[in-house]
């Protein structure tokens, strides 16, 4: 599923691996490349389906208000959050969030 755009440009940063001060700030930096993987494996799945696998990944739809966004997990803290457009099968608005 290919990603259309990011909502943070920082979030774009880790994503390419590029450790700017913008990403290092928003991010610890022990995490960035749990969360470049895990951004590779939105991108990389066919289906939303394919997420559900490995089982670490958490993959769940939002509750309202939110229910039009998707999210998988970095770890107990953080989670990418993304929306699908499934008429276009692409992965857009990605962010990365403090789940606390």
């Amino acid at each position: 599923m290919p990603i259309r755009n990011f909502r943070e440009d920082w979030v774009r940063d880790v994503a390419d691996g590029i450790g700017s001060k913008r990403a290092r700030a928003n991010l610890p930096h022990e995490l960035h490349a749990k969360a470049k993987i895990k951004i590779e494996i939105i991108a990389l799945a066919g289906a939303l389906q394919d997420l559900l696998v490995p089982p670490g990944n958490k993959f769940k739809r939002l509750q309202p208000p939110r229910s039009d966004e998707y999210s998988i997990r970095i770890n107990d803290q953080w989670r990418i959050v993304f929306r699908y457009d499934d008429s276009g099968k692409t992965v857009y608005d990605v962010l990365i969030e403090d789940y606390h």
